[in-house]
This record gives structure tokens, sequence and C-alpha cells, in this order.
């Protein structure tokens, strides 16, 4: 499968995601629901994260190693990342173009919506993976871009 096919597989499971959390949050109310995808979102990440892990078969022990472990993880939905700045303490990126983001845009989400469903659902689940590689390890989303070449910026960092 190539990088596009990924990306477009990706942006179609989320948007069917997105649609669910819609029709859930018109039934409980949209801080309910965000509260529950934040919830299993982290237990989701926690569980990838150890298979990751497992496949790795290696110690992680600094951001560094999270991050190369990580970056296959997102280039598997076909978000390429660019590396800002690397220490064994903290490595920021950038990830490219988002089909989380773009599956949200064309359901109609606007920023604000955008913005609050990646830090109830895509955050939490990485920062429960990078936990798994190493209990000292958080994954955070530092700047939220717009989309349309207005990337993300997030990081990982050993706070241990």
């Amino acid at each position: 499968m190539t990088k596009e096919e990924a990306f477009n597989a990706a942006q179609f499971a989320y948007a069917a995601y997105d649609a669910f959390f819609d029709a859930v949050a018109q039934q409980v109310g949209r801080e309910q629901a965000i509260a529950i995808q934040d919830q299993a979102m982290q237990a989701l990440g926690a569980a990838q994260g150890q298979m990751m892990k497992a496949q790795a078969g290696i110690e992680v022990t600094d951001a560094e190693t999270a991050y190369a472990v990580i970056s296959k993880a997102i280039e598997i939905i076909g978000i390429e990342t660019e590396l800002v700045d690397s220490s064994p303490d903290k490595v920021v990126f950038k990830p490219g173009r988002c089909p989380i983001c773009e599956a949200a845009q064309a359901l109609g989400w606007d920023k604000e919506t955008r913005e609050a469903g990646c830090r109830s659902s895509s955050i939490p689940f990485m920062d429960a993976a990078v936990k798994q590689l190493n209990p000292n390890l958080s994954y955070r989303l530092t700047r939220f871009g717009a989309g349309q070449g207005d990337s993300c910026l997030e990081e990982i960092v050993l706070t241990g």
C-alpha cells in the first residue's frame, strides 16, 4: 500500500469515527462524549504502546528512541513527520498532512472543534502509547495547526 493509499484509508476510517462521535455527542452531550473518548483513547493507546514495545524489541530509555518507534506507527496512517529539534530528553516535530484533521474538516468541524477532538483522542492515545514505551515519557501537542500547510507542533518529553 502506498502512503497516499494509507492516508486515504485512514481518512475514511476517521471520518466514519467522527460521524459516530457526533451522533454520540448529540445523545449524551459534547462534554460527556469528549470525556468518554479521552478515557477510551487512553486505554487503546496503552494497548498499542505495549504492542509497539514488543515489536520494537528495544529498551526505550529516551525521547529520541521513543520518536523512532512512534514515528513508524504514525507513518502507517500516511502521516510523515518533520523533525524540528532532537535531544535525548525532548524531541519536537511537525506532523505533515493529517488524515485525522482532514476527515474532521470534511465533516464540517471548525478549527476549535478539530483541536478539541485531537486533544481528547489522538493526544491521549499517543501519550498512553509512549508511557508504555517508558513511563517517564509524555506526548504533547504544543501547537494546533489550522491545516492546509499549517502543521501542528508535537513533542515527546522525558520527564523523569
